[in-house]
């Protein structure tokens, strides 16, 4: 006990590793894919600011230039050397480039702000010196151009190549990383991968390990309750045969020993020895029947049946033995197996002969469709807790009148063969009276029913009781054969 405690705490462990390992490598993974992600976005923040910081800087080497031609011009202009059209193209032009220099500032990030107040300073001062200009104030302007706006495009342009260096730099740092974590979360992936699988692999093992212990556990308890069953079923009907049989061999050794002096003792005798010799085929058949049901190894030949005439010829068996039993109803054709329909109301009205009350009456009608042979006494009935076993196989209790005396399969076997028949069996406690009603299907309105012919009383199987024995073991090595051969096997 204590080595299969370790061992299952070992497994146990195992697995917990195994799991809290791929987690942890699950873990792992989103980070380096969330870090990677990260330096993605940071990347395309500081190509950005790069993109910004180079576009800036061109502008504004494109209005230095813009604006000293302007003021070439406007000299030019003065002296005389140049037309005034050519100036103003000039003066339009560096108006062009401070403007176009303004719409980058504009868009700078929030990161710029240092280099964009230098730019915005920058831009002021160019339109400015570009105002002076177009008021012919060509001293002033130049001295704009010369003493403010060249110190600050100096300022601006060293602020924006600081800033590009700085971005060129992060970029390169941020592609470094993201390489890095790019390869790392490959590798990860790649070991990921095969230890999910072991992880899975063992999971599953560990569940099908778990289902054929179970199963196992539960096909050793069946096999015991099946011997347990088995030693039950051997004691009862040990018993159950042995009652009858005593009582066969004491009565028939008493008249075999004093002869028939006493005429009317000696025909009690053989009443009791016929009764108990009826009730002990009854339980043969029983057990015979329940073979040949397990075993696939009945069948039945349906017919349509006069009902009440088929009761009244097996009743007419018990009034000859002293039983007072009534048949009332109507003639009604149902369709059954005519052999199989005499133990099914054998196994019925011995019940209510030997456990039910005085008065025994079967009643034959139809109701809701179907025909109803209701088999009524006036005994007790059965208990409540055995109403919802009561057609269950082996049921036995010897305390109720309705299951003593027997080896439990009569009203199991009765009720699978009218099932078989299209019918079933119910059982009600109705007014203080026992009802047992057999529901057969009913025969077409113009159906004939078959004649019945007159058979001896311990062959009414038709013929069919001789081969019990060898159709059993028949129909139970056909259930190994392809379902082809197993007809052969049944009806030849």
């Amino acid at each position: 006990m204590k080595g299969g405690f370790t061992s299952h705490s070992l497994r146990r462990g195992m697995v917990a590793v195994s799991v809290a390992g791929g987690i942890g490598m699950m873990l792992v993974a989103f980070a380096l894919a969330f870090s990677n992600a990260a330096s993605a976005r940071e990347i395309a923040e500081s190509s950005q600011e790069l993109q910004w910081a180079n576009a800036t800087a061109g502008a504004s080497a494109v209005g230095r230039a813009a604006l000293n031609q302007a003021l070439v011009f406007t000299v030019d202009v003065a002296l005389g050397v140049a037309k005034p059209e050519a100036a103003q193209i000039a003066r339009e032009e560096a108006k062009t480039t401070l403007e176009t220099l303004s719409s980058f500032a504009a868009g700078a990030p929030d990161e710029s702000r240092s280099e964009l107040d230098e730019v915005e300073e920058l831009i002021e001062i160019g339109f400015s010196a570009l105002g002076l200009m177009e008021e012919d104030n060509i001293r002033e302007a130049d001295t704009v151009l010369t003493r403010d706006f060249e110190p600050a495009y100096v300022v601006a342009t060293a602020s924006l190549r600081e800033r590009q260096e700085a971005q060129a730099a992060r970029i390169n740092n941020a592609a470094s990383s993201a390489g890095r974590t790019e390869n790392i979360t490959r590798l990860i992936v790649t070991l990921l991968i095969p230890a999910a699988a072991i992880i899975i692999h063992q999971l599953i093992i560990r569940r099908q390990y778990r289902e054929r212990e179970v199963h196992m556990e539960a096909q050793v308890e069946a096999e015991r309750e099946l011997n347990r069953s088995k030693d039950q079923f051997i004691a009862g009907i040990s018993h159950e045969l042995r009652t009858p049989l005593t009582s066969i061999y004491g009565f028939s050794e008493h008249l075999l020993e004093s002869g028939f002096v006493d005429p009317t003792e000696s025909l009690e005798l053989i009443t009791m020895i016929n009764d108990d010799s009826a009730e002990l085929s009854r339980m043969v058949d029983d057990l015979l029947a329940a073979a040949r049901i397990d075993a696939e190894a009945i069948w039945y030949e349906i017919d349509p049946l006069e009902l009440k005439g088929e009761v009244e010829h097996l009743v007419e068996q018990y009034r000859r033995s002293g039983t007072s039993i009534d048949v009332v109803g109507a003639r009604t054709i149902g369709l059954a197996d005519r052999s199989r329909l005499r133990q099914v109301l054998r196994n019925l009205i011995s019940n209510a002969e030997r456990h039910g009350g005085d008065n025994v009456e079967v009643d034959v009608s139809v109701f809701e469709g179907q025909a109803a042979i209701r088999v009524i006494d006036d005994g007790p009935g059965v208990s409540g807790d055995m109403y919802e076993r009561l057609f269950t196989r082996f049921v036995h209790e010897p305390t109720d009148t309705l299951t003593s005396g027997s080896v439990g399969l009569g009203l199991a076997i009765a009720r699978q063969m009218a099932r078989d028949m299209g019918g079933d069996i119910n059982y009600e406690r109705t007014l203080g009276l026992t009802v047992f009603t057999v529901f057969l299907p009913l025969a077409a309105a113009d159906a004939l029913p078959v004649p019945r012919t007159e058979v001896p009383d311990a062959q009414y199987y038709d013929g069919k009781a001789d081969a019990d024995v060898i159709d059993i073991a028949s129909a139970a090595e056909a259930k190994r054969q392809p379902e082809a051969q197993r007809a052969v096997v049944m009806f030849e």
